[in-house]
């Protein structure tokens, strides 16, 4: 998302003759052009890299979470074969940050066995093992490898039974890895068809999303990024099991309640609500996503002049592929759906 949103700042930059080094989607160029005292203090970082693995691992992954992923990983190479609850931190955030680069599209399984066997059964990496289970659990399930997603939904369960057990886990962090785990451990009821345990996960991470509100600056973000994910994957999954308007009402609970200015959320919204036969609603919703313009610009303009054609407004449809076109200048859809109004 962060790349995509990049990738079109600099394009709109270019198109106003106002090219910028800081809108660019590579991190050597970026990261000179001046900015923030955090961002200085994260160019200096960079030049003088930590000596802690730990520290290392957490600027990797602000700079992933910039949207540059490759720099990230990259760094994370440079950590040292050693032992340590620093060191696995740092190879577990290196798996992770790869599989973001690469989507699900390689196997990961080899990785994920030798970090899981190297954590053992030390308390002190009882976090760590937790979050490589997760990790192992989405990827198992976005490649399909069911007998691989059984093994790390039961080494998961285990693992979160022993970190919430602990005397130094609090209850803020006890519930949030909980709806974290449940979350990503409804694939695998989801994709063995066992509908009952997937309404009972659903119903455990959402319902610990919503009571999960924090008690000072840094708790009440986690809650809110928290929140965000919860409700998308739960409307999702409302879908999947064939309760359609629930999945739509989640969605417009999303845009109205917990993050009104995201595009994406805008977009689906406005893809439930032309599945339902409303048109115009559809309309609304693409055209607010289409305001933000980044990162979805180009698409919110498209399906917005989609929308103006269905209601029969050729010259409206026309102005939102113009728009979509201002934001992806290559675009073959828009510029074919132009032609062929003007065409009639």
């Amino acid at each position: 998302m962060i790349n995509t949103f990049r990738s079109e700042l600099s394009k709109a930059a270019d198109l106003a003759g106002l090219p910028h080094a800081g809108t660019q989607a590579d991190f050597e160029e970026w990261i000179k052009v001046p900015g923030s005292l955090a961002k200085q203090r994260l160019a200096d970082d960079v030049v003088d890299l930590p000596d802690d693995p730990l520290d290392l691992a957490l600027l990797a992954r602000t700079i992933s979470y910039l949207g540059f992923h490759e720099k990230a990983r990259d760094l994370l190479r440079t950590v040292p074969d050693r032992t340590g609850p620093g060191y696995s931190y740092a190879r577990y955030t290196g798996i992770f940050i790869d599989h973001i680069i690469h989507l699900g599209r390689r196997d990961y399984q080899r990785e994920f066995e030798g970090l899981y066997l190297e954590l053992g059964s030390d308390e002190t990496y009882a976090r760590t093992r937790l979050s490589l289970c997760i990790l192992a659990i989405v990827a198992s399930a976005q490649s399909k490898q069911l007998p691989e997603l059984d093994k790390w939904h039961g080494r998961g369960s285990e693992a979160l039974k022993r970190y919430v057990a602990l005397p130094q886990v609090d209850d803020f962090e006890k519930a949030l890895t909980t709806s974290r785990f449940y979350r990503a451990a409804a694939f695998q009821p989801f994709l063995n068809g066992r509908h009952e345990d997937l309404r009972a996960d659903l119903d455990r991470w959402l319902g610990i999303a919503r009571e999960l509100v924090g008690h000072d600056d840094r708790t009440r973000i986690l809650a809110t990024e928290n929140m965000y994910p919860a409700v998308e994957s739960a409307s999702r999954t409302e879908a999947a099991l064939g309760n359609k308007t629930r999945s739509r009402d989640l969605m417009e609970e999303m845009v109205a309640k917990i993050d009104p200015i995201d595009s994406k959320a805008w977009l689906q919204v406005g893809e439930l609500r032309r599945r339902d036969g409303d048109e115009h609603g559809a309309l609304q919703a693409y055209l607010t996503s289409a305001r933000f313009q980044v990162p979805l610009g180009r698409i919110a303009w498209f399906n917005a002049g989609r929308c103006w054609e269905r209601l029969g407004e050729a010259q409206e449809a026309v102005h939102c592929y113009k728009k979509s076109l201002e934001l992806w200048p290559t675009g073959l859809a828009p510029a074919q759906r132009i032609a062929a109004i003007e065409a009639n």
